[in-house]
Order: C-alpha cells, then structure tokens, then sequence
C-alpha cells in the first residue's frame, strides 16, 4: 500500500540482483519479475537507467552490446533493506 511504482521496480531490482550469481541485474530480468508479480510499472528501464545516471542508488557496472548490467551502491543496498516491504 505504501510502496510508491519506483519502490516495485527496486525492489525487483534488488531481488534478481541478490539471485544473481555476480550481483548484478538487467533492466530485462526486473520487467521479467514485475510482470510475474502482476505489477504494471510504467517503462522500469528508463526509471533504472535515470537512477544509474544519478549514481545515488544504482550504477551501471557492464554492457553487452545493447543490454546494460546494473548493480546497486551501498547506499541503495542500504535503502532497500531499510524499505518497509510489508507496507506497515
């Protein structure tokens, strides 16, 4: 309930982000999540990719060919655990 569309989508990011064998996520995998989920985030790319550019949160660590690798800061890895999920 008290989770804003910006929250779904780092949340998704930061899940696949910790499922991942090299702690990282792609913009494709969180669209992938949230769908599952049946959660409609507008555009989560341009969101993630607009965070990275800031580098408050997310940074960018690698890029094949068109598809961008991401990876949260400590800072943003901070905010995620510290984001209350349950909506309480």
């Amino acid at each position: 309930k008290g989770l804003k569309k910006r929250d779904y989508a780092l949340v998704a990011a930061y899940f696949n982000q910790t499922k991942s064998k090299y702690a990282i996520f792609r913009t494709r995998d969180v669209s992938s999540t949230l769908k599952a989920q049946g959660i409609k985030v507008a555009n989560p790319s341009i969101m993630i990719q607009n965070l990275a550019k800031k580098g408050e949160v997310i940074e960018e660590v690698q890029q094949e060919g068109r598809q961008k690798h991401f990876q949260f800061t400590t800072k943003g890895e901070k905010e995620m655990q510290g984001l209350n999920v349950e909506g309480k």
